[in-house]
């Protein structure tokens, strides 16, 4: 399977409205103001470059205080050879994403400004 370099990931912020904890999804513009993301990016797919799966379309960011959790969307699954490709790779593709998040971590001792990264594949 050939993936396509050209296609770009949409970033979202998830904004939580305190008063019912109903959610918006505002978007990340990927640009040299959001540097961070652009990184993020580039780690996610690097990962999915690597085992010659499609550049994923959406990412929802999610911030609590310290701890950001990135919301992999991937595509739509189409038949079962894709299927069986992603059940083979899925754990290998989970695997790099969670080193990269813990290489890219802090730790409360660290900083004041420590944070924790996290992967999550849906």
């Amino acid at each position: 399977m050939k993936t396509k370099l050209s296609k770009q990931t949409k970033y979202f912020f998830k904004e939580y409205n305190t008063n019912n904890m109903e959610f918006e999804l505002t978007e990340i513009p990927l640009n040299k103001e959001n540097w961070f993301y652009v990184q993020v990016d580039a780690s996610i797919r690097t990962v999915f470059l690597k085992y010659d799966f499609p550049i994923p379309s959406y990412v929802i960011v999610e911030k609590l205080e310290h701890y950001i959790t990135f919301y992999i969307v991937r595509d739509k699954i189409k038949n079962q050879k894709e299927l069986l490709r992603w059940h083979e790779k899925y754990f290998s593709i989970k695997s790099d994403l969670d080193l990269q998040a813990k290489c890219n971590s802090s730790e409360p001792e660290d900083t004041e400004y420590w944070v924790c990264y996290e992967f999550k594949l849906i």
